[in-house]
C-alpha cells in the first residue's frame, strides 16, 4: 500500500518490513505469498555497473502488470515456460511470479519450452549453437537487443519480444529490438535533456535503507510520449572540440555533472539507501538516470549514465556507446581506465576486430569522448544473470599488462 507523497513518487509508509523473497528457499512461493499479504518486496539488484543495492516494491507494482505481459507474450496456463538464468535477477524472478500467477508451468529445458525469458547475450549464446527456436516465443531483456539479432533469432522460427526497463521502475517500453521500444501500457515517459523520466503504477518505493527524502534535481522537459509533437531527438551531451584534452576543471562535489546545477528547493527527492540513482519528481515521475531519445512514440534507449572525468571533462558512456553501436556488428562497451596524468582515459573495447577502423571513424569527432585505447577480445565478462559486467571488465582490463589484440593500442 503507498500513499500520496507531496514530493513526488510512491511514499513508503509503517507496517512490516519488506521480505527478503530472493533468500527463500522457493523465491516463486514467496512472492506469491507476499503478493496475497499486500506486503512489499525487498530485491536485490545485481550491481553490473556498481555496488548492488535492494530495491523495495509492493508486490502490486509486479502484479498488476501481469495482464499485460500475458496479453503480449500470449501467455496462458498451457504455455511451458524455460528461464535460463538465475531466480536471484529480478528480470527471471518477474518471468516466474507472472507463470505461476497464470497456471503456467516452468520447464528445465529449451526443447519442453513454448516460451523463453532470457538476456540477449544468452539469445546469442543459444543461436550461436544453432538451437531450435521455432515456435517459441522468446522475451529477452536485460540489455538492449539489436536488431541483428532479433533478425537472427527470427531466422531460427521463433517470435521475439524486448522490454526495457530496470529494477527500480519495472517495465517501461516494449517492442521487438531496442530501436522500435514504444511505452509500455499504463506508462508514461519524459525525455529531459536526454534522460528518461517515467510514471507508472510499477515504480518502487526506494532502496534499504529507506530515509527521509531530500532533494534531487529537476532537470528540464525536452519531450514526452504524450506530447502532440514530440521533438525528434532529445539534445545529446556535448563533447569538447577535436584536440588535446583539457587539463583544467575537476567534476563538482556529490558527482553532478558540471551543467546540472543546484538543487531546487523542494524540486524531488531521492528514494533512499546509499547512492542509488532513482529519483523522483513532485509529479510522479521517475528516473534511474538513463539516457535515450523519443523520436515520434518510439524510445531510443542509450545506456546507464555512468560517465569518465578525462583530463577534467567528464563524458557520458551512454553517448559514447550510442555512436560506436551502428558502426560494429560485434558486442561493444566503454569503460575508463586509470591514467597517471589524465585520471581517466576512455577505453572502447570490441569483440569483432574487423569492427576497428569504422569504429574510429565513427567517434573521430568526439572530442575527449573519443577513446584513446582499443581492445579486442573474444567476448565481455557478464554477471551469473547474463549481463554486461562493466567493473570486471574494468578491474580485467586494468589488470592486464599487455593489450588482448597487437591492433589494440592509445589511438
Amino acid at each position: 500500500m503507498t500513499g500520496a507523497d507531496p514530493m513526488g513518487g510512491p511514499e513508503p509508509v509503517g507496517g512490516p518490513e519488506p521480505v527478503a523473497v530472493l533468500a527463500a528457499p522457493d523465491p516463486v512461493a514467496a512472492f506469491a505469498a507476499v503478493a496475497a499479504a499486500g506486503e512489499r518486496l525487498a530485491l536485490a539488484t545485481s550491481g553490473t555497473s556498481g555496488a548492488a543495492r535492494v530495491v523495495v516494491r509492493t508486490a502490486r507494482s509486479w502484479t498488476d502488470s501481469f495482464p499485460a505481459v500475458a496479453a503480449l507474450t500470449q501467455t496462458s496456463a498451457a504455455s511451458r515456460i524455460w528461464i535460463p538464468g538465475p531466480l536471484t535477477a529480478t528480470m527471471n524472478l518477474f518471468a516466474a511470479a507472472h507463470a505461476a500467477s497464470v497456471g503456467a508451468v516452468r520447464v528445465d529445458s529449451l526443447a519442453e519450452a513454448t516460451h523463453v525469458h532470457l538476456t540477449p547475450s544468452r539469445l546469442r549464446a543459444l543461436l550461436d549453437d544453432d538451437a531450435d527456436l521455432r515456435g517459441r516465443t522468446v522475451v529477452v531483456a536485460g540489455d538492449g537487443l539489436d536488431p541483428e539479432l532479433r533478425t537472427l533469432a527470427e531466422r531460427a522460427g521463433a517470435r521475439v519480444a524486448h522490454y526495457y526497463g530496470a529494477a527500480e521502475l519495472s517495465f517501461v517500453a516494449w517492442g521487438a529490438d531496442r530501436e522500435s521500444l514504444s511505452p509500455f501500457p499504463g506508462v508514461e515517459v519524459d525525455l529531459r535533456d536526454g534522460e528518461i523520466w517515467v510514471r507508472s503504477p510499477y515504480l518502487a518505493e526506494g532502496y534499504l535503507p529507506l530515509r527521509a527524502p531530500t532533494p534531487a534535481p529537476l532537470a528540464r522537459k525536452v519531450c514526452s510520449s504524450r506530447s502532440d509533437t514530440p521533438t525528434a531527438d532529445a539534445t545529446p551531451a556535448q563533447f569538447p572540440d577535436e584536440g588535446v584534452l583539457p587539463d583544467e576543471g575537476r567534476l563538482p562535489d556529490e558527482g553532478r555533472l558540471p551543467d546540472e546545477g543546484g538543487l531546487p528547493e523542494g524540486g524531488g527527492r531521492t528514494a533512499g539507501g546509499e547512492g542509488g540513482p532513482l529519483r523522483f519528481d513532485r509529479d510522479g515521475y521517475a528516473t534511474v538516470g538513463d539516457r535515450g531519445r523519443l523520436i515520434g512514440d518510439r524510445l531510443v534507449v542509450d545506456g546507464r549514465p555512468e560517465w569518465i572525468t578525462t583530463g577534467g571533462a567528464t563524458v557520458l558512456v551512454a553517448d559514447i556507446e550510442a555512436v560506436l553501436r551502428p558502426a560494429v556488428s560485434g558486442e561493444l562497451a566503454v569503460v575508463g581506465l586509470p591514467h597517471p596524468r589524465l585520471g581517466h582515459v576512455v577505453v572502447s573495447v570490441l569483440t569483432d576486430e574487423n569492427d576497428l577502423p569504422a569504429a574510429r571513424l565513427a567517434t573521430a569527432g568526439l572530442g575527449a569522448g573519443r577513446p584513446r585505447r582499443w581492445y579486442v577480445r573474444p567476448s565481455l565478462p557478464l554477471t551469473g544473470a547474463g549481463k554486461l559486467d562493466r567493473v570486471e571488465l574494468a578491474a580485467d582490463l586494468t589488470r592486464r599488462a599487455t593489450m588482448d589484440n597487437p591492433s589494440a593500442a592509445d589511438a
